[in-house]
């Protein structure tokens, strides 16, 4: 019946019971984040998509040898959505990839740190082959952000 005393505390039993579901932790929190699968898929999400980055980086800007300073400025002045989007691509891939690098340096976490190590190093390896002065480019402008980002 409402009003007695066994109602009430059957109400208040159930909207306690609804609080503590709310409570509970599912796959998309930030402490699950940290502990297993969901991370390491995220990171592998992060290096396919330095390496379509730097792909896209060594087709959309080319780079002739020997470099001369006017044939660069002509292609830019020439194709300027071209060069557009491999800007875009190359900030996009420096974040991503020293975000990726951060981590490593102020949380190592044992196997994990040695598969994204091992993942990076795959990906530039890959780079290296298709264009090794945009993947140059790519990691050194990576180190100089991790370097600015990092805090102790």
């Amino acid at each position: 019946l409402p009003g007695t005393p066994a109602e009430s505390e059957r109400l208040e039993r159930k909207s306690t019971a609804k609080f503590n579901r709310a409570k509970v932790k599912n796959k998309y929190s930030p402490s699950y984040i940290g502990m297993g699968g969901y991370f390491m898929g995220f990171a592998l999400v992060r290096l396919m998509a330095i390496l379509l980055c730097g792909y896209c980086l060594a087709t959309w800007l080319t780079i002739q040898h020997p470099f001369y300073l006017t044939d660069f400025i002509l292609q830019v002045i020439l194709q300027p959505l071209e060069f557009f989007a491999s800007t875009v691509v190359l900030c996009a891939g420096v974040q991503m990839n020293g975000s990726l690098l951060r981590e490593l340096i102020q949380k190592p976490k044992g196997i994990r740190a040695i598969g994204h190590m091992i993942g990076i190093l795959l990906v530039f390896s890959i780079l290296f082959h298709l264009s090794w002065i945009h993947s140059l480019i790519l990691f050194c402008l990576s180190l100089i952000y991790v370097i600015i980002s990092v805090r102790r």
